[in-house]
């Protein structure tokens, strides 16, 4: 074989060599690639990657939500109405005077000057109303605490159902792309073999012209 055929022939095989180790590197670093680098979607999900894992989270956080306004006021009873039928003293109107008096139920005793009796009732009642208000503004507020809980469980289900999406649509396109890079690889391999097969009949068909001569 001619000296200029022989280095074109190690020049080929040497060019082989390091294409082959550039793509054997190149698949361990899509093997360890994918696994080493961090994906910072993956930092997001902060561990709630499983739906069974994030459903008890979330349930645990509400119910945690639950126990503390139940501590705060365990039932939340509803305050109980004074009555006057336990009170001797009736109030009325005289048609005389148009003014309000006051009559015993027991003695049938009546005076203008409104009893102590009645007085502590309208006290009651007035404090009945209050507790009334303050006991609805609590059970209002627990109401709204529970909705906000519950609004927030859904807002991180839907981050989580994003984010996985969101991942998965990006792996699918990685492996895509490495499918492509592999079959160029291939096709542009199995031509330069075939260029390396073509020159290498070219020069065997040569030399037996050579040594037919």
């Amino acid at each position: 074989m001619p000296w200029g055929g022989r280095w074109r022939l190690s020049l080929n095989k040497s060019r082989i060599k390091k294409i082959s180790r550039s793509e054997e590197q190149g698949d361990d670093e899509n093997e360890n690639g994918s696994d080493g680098e961090a994906n910072p979607l993956a930092g997001l999900l902060g561990g709630y990657e499983e739906d069974d894992a994030a459903e008890e989270v979330d349930e645990k956080l509400l119910e945690s939500s639950e126990e503390e306004d139940e501590s705060d006021s365990p039932d939340d009873p509803s305050p109980i109405p004074p009555t006057e039928e336990d009170c001797e003293w009736a109030a009325t109107m005289d048609t005389n005077t148009g003014k309000p008096y006051y009559w015993n139920k027991a003695t049938g005793k009546t005076v203008w000057e409104k009893p102590t009796e009645l007085i502590d009732l309208d006290h009651q009642k007035q404090e009945y109303n209050k507790m009334k208000e303050l006991v609805q503004k609590k059970r209002q507020e627990k109401a709204q605490r529970r909705e906000q809980a519950r609004k927030a469980k859904e807002e991180r289900r839907e981050v989580r159902k994003k984010l996985r999406e969101k991942l998965e649509r990006e792996r699918k396109e990685k492996e895509e792309e490495e499918k492509r890079k592999a079959e160029k690889m291939k096709s542009e391999m199995a031509n330069f073999m075939n260029i390396i097969d073509t020159v290498s009949q070219e020069q065997k068909k040569k030399q037996e012209e050579d040594k037919k001569k």
